[in-house]
């Protein structure tokens, strides 16, 4: 798919299952965006799981949102894409 448009999808507790994740990385998902000021680590290393292991994990790239500089670390940690 050829868009200039990218699709953003933040991920919550109602996408975590993996049959709503895979459907929306396969409808055409571009960025899953991790929102820090909600969840946990637990709900941001299933996200992250979630994304290695669907159809499409090379062609998603993800955006950790903190909220505070102590949540740096685990995007560090894990490599992720951008930070906002």
């Amino acid at each position: 798919m050829n868009r200039k448009t990218k699709i953003i999808a933040t991920i919550g507790p109602a996408t975590l299952d993996t049959t709503v994740f895979e459907k929306l990385i396969t409808e055409g998902v571009d960025i899953i965006r991790i929102n820090s000021a909600s969840g946990d680590y637990q709900q941001y290393d299933q996200i992250l799981s979630n994304l290695r292991n669907s159809s499409r994990a090379q062609d998603v790239m993800v955006i950790y949102d903190i909220k505070e500089l102590s949540k740096l670390e685990y995007f560090l940690r894990n490599k992720l894409d951008m930070i906002a």
